[in-house]
């Protein structure tokens, strides 16, 4: 049956499984075995190649609006406009990994270019939106 012994990294008791098995079968130990699976895809998603572009980017413009002024923020008009942007910029970044994903390109000078315009362009679309509230 080719069975191995096999000793469970999370209780430490001795069981018969497949060859480099790491769980017994405990209810406990393959809820944490699959949990740190499930976390361990989450993570190598997260950091992906192109994914950190679009992080990076979601991240900057989700602190630009906690930055804005009270008289942009109290104004729903305005926070609707900035969501409807902000839609508009991770769009156009996720187009832009697409394509370099398409084309199987690793980031380089090009895409770093790109990512900087789409900071400088989150700006002056927040300049804009204050000069609006005002």
């Amino acid at each position: 049956m080719k069975l191995y012994v096999c000793k469970c990294k999370y209780c430490g008791k001795v069981f018969l499984g497949k060859k480099n098995a790491v769980a017994c079968e405990s209810e406990n130990c393959q809820a944490t075995y699959q949990r740190e699976i499930k976390n361990a895809k989450r993570r190598k998603r997260e950091n992906g190649t192109y994914k950190v572009y679009s992080t990076r980017l979601s991240n900057y413009i989700g602190q630009q609006k906690t930055k804005l002024p009270a008289e942009v923020l109290d104004d729903p008009a305005l926070v609707e406009k900035y969501d409807q942007q902000r839609k508009v910029f991770t769009k156009q970044m996720q187009d832009k990994l697409d394509e370099y994903e398409a084309e199987n390109r690793l980031p380089d000078e090009e895409l770093s270019a790109f990512y900087e315009k789409m900071k400088q362009d989150v700006m002056s679309f927040v300049y804009a939106l204050e000069a609006e509230a005002e």
